[in-house]
């Protein structure tokens, strides 16, 4: 039988999953133009953001619609 630690951290594996179901994460390259709006990503976002596709802006619009 369960105990209340168990039923927590399966809990939270399943909200992490939900969480992390929508988000496309990219390993290959970064792109060096946002794939949405044809704008250079500058270098040090392709630098901190490994297999980054989207400007800032096109993904803080996007973060936004998922609410």
């Amino acid at each position: 039988m369960a105990d209340v630690i168990d039923l927590a951290n399966d809990y939270a594996a399943e909200e992490l999953s939900r969480a992390l179901a929508g988000r496309v994460v990219f390993q290959g390259n970064s792109a060096t133009h946002c794939i949405d709006c044809d704008c250079e990503i500058p270098l040090l976002r392709r630098e901190a953001v490994p297999g980054v596709q989207l400007c800032i802006d096109c993904a803080e619009i996007k973060e936004a619609r998922r609410g």
